[in-house]
């Protein structure tokens, strides 16, 4: 009878870090001087996810939502302060990147919510939220470094385009358009090879969990949906 949950040890942990080392290896082979970020980037991961668990262990046993939507709250922030370093020359970039992650958390798991897909329970809300705005911070940085580029390589339209009277927003908007293409695209094509190529985390998670594998497929799918319309909603908002 298999088990029905996956039970990792300190020593299997411990163990992991021999991953770590076939990297620092190859790196000294080929002479990379990136060693020195490769072990703080280790050990960075190491330490904030370990955390990380302590802080939802601690939300889960109190089960208070105020202290959920703390949490929450403190990873938009988080995501935002890492995104507005993409937002450089663009007008008030800490609150377009609150904003937009804002935005992205609330509509997306608005309609998970709301609607039943996924009940309404902490378990449930800390991690899909994690997902949400992981993947919406990323989405954000690549939408906001082709804005910038965009901008400087349609420098001489743009302000061909204000002298003749267009409104500002109308004189970005094919930078715009373009920053939006290019940020969506690895959604999009990751959604074309999920399944074939790809095992997806949420998916394998839930079967190392001992979880049947449609309801695992299940979820996954909601989740890849989430993530086209949170990745959508954070670069178009």
């Amino acid at each position: 009878m298999p088990e029905t949950s996956l039970e990792l040890g300190n020593s299997s942990l411990a163990l992991s870090f021999l991953l770590v080392g076939s990297c620092l290896i190859l790196l000294w082979v080929e002479r990379l001087r990136i060693h020195g970020e490769v072990i703080v980037g280790t050990l960075r991961s190491f330490l904030q996810l370990i955390i990380l668990g302590y802080i939802i262990d601690i939300i889960f046993s109190v089960d208070q939502l105020p202290w959920m939507f703390v949490m929450i709250a403190a990873m938009v922030v988080v995501g935002a302060h890492t995104a507005r370093a993409r937002a450089r020359g663009l007008p008030r970039p800490w609150l377009l990147c609150i904003a937009s992650l804002s935005a992205a958390t609330l509509v997306s798991l608005g309609v998970i919510f709301l609607f039943g897909i996924v009940r309404f329970e902490g378990r449930y809300l800390i991690p899909l939220a994690g997902i949400v705005i992981g993947n919406a911070v990323r989405t954000l940085s690549i939408s906001l470094d082709r804005l910038r580029g965009e901008m400087k390589n349609r420098r001489a339209e743009v302000e061909a385009a204000l002298s003749l009277g267009a409104a500002p927003h109308l004189a970005a908007q094919p930078s715009r358009w373009a920053a939006i293409r290019a940020a969506l695209i690895p959604s999009i094509d990751g959604m074309k090879i999920i399944g074939l190529v790809q095992m997806p985390g949420t998916m394998l998670g839930m079967l190392m969990a001992g979880a049947p594998p449609l309801e695992a497929v299940k979820l996954q799918i909601i989740v890849i949906y989430l993530l086209l319309s949170s990745n959508t909603v954070a670069v178009v908002a």
